[in-house]
């Protein structure tokens, strides 16, 4: 197996290996941590292993064609969309904050062009309402896995691998790395826009605001689970707060408001709204902002 080399995390800051390579290690997988894939020492390495096919998930490099043409059988890529659509880092946050009602897995042959690659086996999947980026991308994993055995099998099995359909280039769509400042909440979004993207930068960046209430300053404030309210009707300015109570803290937005029913405070865990407000009292004409 293949990685990224362990990296800083948390308070501490010590060096944690990522997830598939802590797994590989229970496992007794042999681990190659690499920063460049392409890279002589690692193009040796895996020569040595004479692979007979690559399968690539979340791996954060591209590779070179010297290192593709390595494995006898190609090089295989599973990626969080229904290819053509949503192509890059981000598919399962831009599908959601597109509104898509449909999203799914792709298996692809690798390509020199990122996620260009003929197509090899896709499965689709509903975006069910209220769903996150993180239970989204969890649910995806399971059937990705899935899938990816199945054509990893039959090229074990065959000796070969599937050809694959080559993409229409013309039906394809961006789905670029999330950045950290696209967490500031705009409240002259409308509600169901607003909510998307909220539900898109779950867990991370999160959206998030600056909440002040009378003369208390709060912020940033991130919004766990956020709930279209009322569209139309709301005169107030974007980012007003027009009720609070147990069932949410409703906010005014570009042509209506929203209802933040999870909340956490910075330093804090998420709250749902009714323990939110017993520690942090908010009321109408309050104000969320920058």
């Amino acid at each position: 197996m293949v990685t990224p080399p362990a990296r800083r995390r948390g308070r501490e800051g010590r060096a944690t290996p990522c997830p598939a390579a802590a797994a590989a290690d229970v496992l007794g997988i042999p681990v190659l941590a690499t920063e460049d894939v392409n890279g002589a020492g690692a193009l040796g390495a895996i020569h040595a292993r004479r692979p007979d096919l690559f399968v690539v998930v979340a791996f954060g490099q591209i590779l070179r064609k010297d290192v593709r043409s390595l494995p006898r059988l190609g090089a295989l890529n599973l990626h969080f969309s229904l290819l053509p659509r949503w192509r890059g880092a981000a598919p399962v946050q831009r599908a959601i904050e597109a509104g898509d009602e449909v999203t799914g897995v792709t298996v692809q042959r690798i390509a020199a062009r990122l996620d260009t690659g003929p197509l090899v086996a896709k499965r689709e999947v509903p975006v069910e309402p209220g769903e996150r980026a993180g239970e989204l991308e969890a649910r995806l994993a399971d059937i990705g896995a899935a899938l990816l055995a199945d054509v990893v099998l039959h090229a074990a099995e065959s000796g070969v691998l599937i050809e694959g359909k080559a993409q229409d280039d013309s039906k394809a769509t961006a789905a670029p790395k999330i950045r950290k400042e696209e967490g500031i909440a705009d409240f002259t979004a409308g509600p169901e826009h607003f909510c998307r993207r909220a539900r898109a930068l779950h867990p991370w960046p999160l959206s998030r605001a600056v909440l002040r209430a009378g003369k208390r300053e709060a912020g940033p404030v991130s919004f766990h689970r956020v709930l279209p309210a009322r569209a139309g009707g709301v005169a107030a300015e974007p980012g007003t707060v027009l009720a609070a109570g147990r069932d949410g803290l409703e906010i005014a937005c570009g042509g209506g408001s929203v209802l933040l029913t999870e909340i956490q405070r910075p330093g804090g865990k998420p709250l749902d709204a009714a323990a939110f407000l017993n520690g942090f009292p908010v009321k109408p004409g309050d104000r969320f902002g920058r």
